[in-house]
C-alpha cells in the first residue's frame, strides 16, 4: 500500500514539473498586458492633459508658447507614471520616451481653432518582447480654443 502512495507522489511532481512553465508563462503574460493597457491608459491621459494645458494657456498668457507648454505638460504627466519591465529604445523622431508634439490645427489661435497633441511611447515588456518585440503605443486628443 505504501508503494502505490509514493509513486502517486512522484506522478503529481512530474505532472506539476511539466504544467508549471505553461502556468508561469500565462500568468507573466497577463501581467504584462495589463501593464501595457495601464501605460496606453496613461498615454491617453498625458496626450488630454498636454491639450487642455495648450487650449487654456493660450487663454491667459497668448499664443506664444502655447504648443511647447502643451507638450511639456503632456511629457510631464506621463514621465513617473510609465511602468516599463525593460528599456524602450526611443519612439520614431523623437528625442525622449515619451515624447509629445503638439500642432495647431486650424493656423490661428482664434475661438473654435483646433490644438492636437499626440503622445508616443515605445513598451518593451521582458517576456513577451521576443514575440512581439516594442510596442509602440500612442494617443492623439484635438481640443478646441475657448
Amino acid at each position: 500500500m505504501k508503494t502505490i502512495i509514493r509513486s502517486l507522489r512522484g506522478a503529481s511532481a512530474v505532472e506539476f514539473a511539466l504544467i508549471a512553465p505553461l502556468l508561469f508563462l500565462l500568468l507573466f503574460g497577463i501581467i504584462e498586458f495589463g501593464l501595457l493597457l495601464y501605460n496606453q491608459a496613461v498615454i491617453t491621459n498625458a496626450s488630454r492633459e498636454g491639450a487642455r494645458k495648450g487650449v487654456v494657456y493660450v487663454v491667459s498668457s497668448g499664443t506664444t508658447g502655447a504648443l511647447s507648454a502643451a507638450e511639456s505638460a503632456a511629457i510631464a504627466h506621463s514621465g513617473s507614471a510609465l511602468i516599463s519591465l525593460g528599456t524602450p529604445s526611443l519612439p520614431p523622431d523623437c528625442s525622449t520616451n515619451p515624447c509629445a508634439e503638439a500642432e495647431n490645427l486650424d493656423l490661428n489661435y482664434n475661438t473654435g481653432s483646433r490644438l492636437s497633441v499626440a503622445v508616443r511611447y515605445n513598451f518593451k515588456s521582458l517576456l513577451i518582447a521576443p514575440i512581439i518585440g516594442e510596442k509602440l503605443l500612442s494617443a492623439t486628443t484635438v481640443m478646441t480654443y475657448e
